[in-house]
């Protein structure tokens, strides 16, 4: 009894995926190229650290970068 409940969670879960990720495949190779050629690049910005480091986001071209922000009220 066990067993088929997880066989069964198992199947159902992988049916899920499939159907949830057949319009992610289905797109055609020129809606994919539309989509690139409409993508907007981020304006170049400074950013200083504590230290007093300044940190340009062209000095990072062609990198993956996370930029975390955090407020404060002071």
């Amino acid at each position: 009894m066990k067993g088929s409940k997880v066989l069964f969670t198992l199947f159902f879960t992988l049916s899920l995926v499939v159907f949830f990720s057949l319009p992610a495949f289905s797109q055609s190779r020129d809606e994919l190229l539309k989509y690139k050629e409409n993508v907007v690049m981020a304006p170049d910005f400074s950013l200083q650290s504590l230290d007093g480091t300044t940190y340009r986001l062209s000095d990072y071209k062609g990198k993956k970068i996370v930029v975390l922000e955090t407020g404060s009220s002071t």
